[in-house]
């Protein structure tokens, strides 16, 4: 035991970064720009050491490091209410609500699942091992603050491959009827389990080609500064959903 710890401290002297001092997304909102994206090769060096030495999922990830930074520093977990699809691309979301532990020390590894997982954190509100499921939960979770009179976002973040299923396609159609304020992020990064087929991936595929997405690439997959300017927009004029 005492060996473990002494392990443990060793590396916290060798690392000195900013992802030890996160313990809720309150610490992410606290960083400045550059330090935010200091913040993001952290946690990928993190990511790597440990999927090394463990396994895990590297892909779903390491594509969702920017994004996920840029979702807790812009809605408030957990009143807003972050749904992952398929959530083995939570680990960043696991590391910046408060089990950053079990990505930096070997000892605690095993201390979190590969999936979301609300018996660890309260950040989590479903375990989810199957693809497609995040806009059909998300859905839920809305109809229930409305009955009760809340005003959380409920966002549902589901990547390419996710939303080429049915289950995804069900869930588009009810959130469509249901009429409310429910946020959805498609992680478009070309990249799932298993090759994506079907009309909706040739589709997505010739709009790209035609440039209507954007007329190039952006130099980060994200941008601090519109995100805040968008959800300072939607609270203060939710009638422009």
């Amino acid at each position: 035991m005492q060996c473990d710890k002494d392990n443990r401290y060793k590396r916290k002297k060798q690392i000195d970064m900013y992802l030890e001092n996160i313990y809720s997304p309150a610490d992410v909102k606290k960083l400045s720009f550059k330090e935010l994206n200091d913040l993001s090769n952290e946690i990928r060096a993190s990511l790597l050491q440990k999927l090394s030495e463990h396994g895990g999922h590297f892909g779903p990830n390491f594509g969702m490091v920017e994004a996920t930074i840029a979702l807790h520093y812009v809605f408030n977990s957990p009143e807003d209410k972050l749904v992952f699809d398929v959530s083995h691309q939570s680990y960043v979301h696991k590391m910046l609500t408060g089990r950053k532990d079990a990505f930096l020390y070997p000892a605690e590894y095993d201390n979190v699942s590969g999936y979301s997982e609300p018996q660890e954190s309260k950040h989590d509100f479903f375990v989810i091992g199957h693809t497609s499921t995040s806009v059909s939960l998300a859905s839920g979770l809305a109809k229930g603050r409305d009955l009760i009179g809340g005003n959380e976002n409920i966002i549902a973040v589901i990547g390419d491959g996710s939303l080429s299923g049915g289950e995804a396609f069900e869930g588009l159609d009810y959130v469509a009827e249901l009429g409310t304020n429910m946020i959805i992020i498609v992680n478009d990064n070309q990249m799932s389990i298993a090759e994506n087929h079907g009309s909706y991936r040739r589709q997505k595929e010739r709009q790209s080609s035609y440039g209507l997405h954007q007329s190039k690439p952006p130099q980060k997959s994200y941008d601090y500064l519109h995100l805040k300017a968008e959800a300072t927009r939607r609270q203060q004029d939710p009638a422009q959903e």
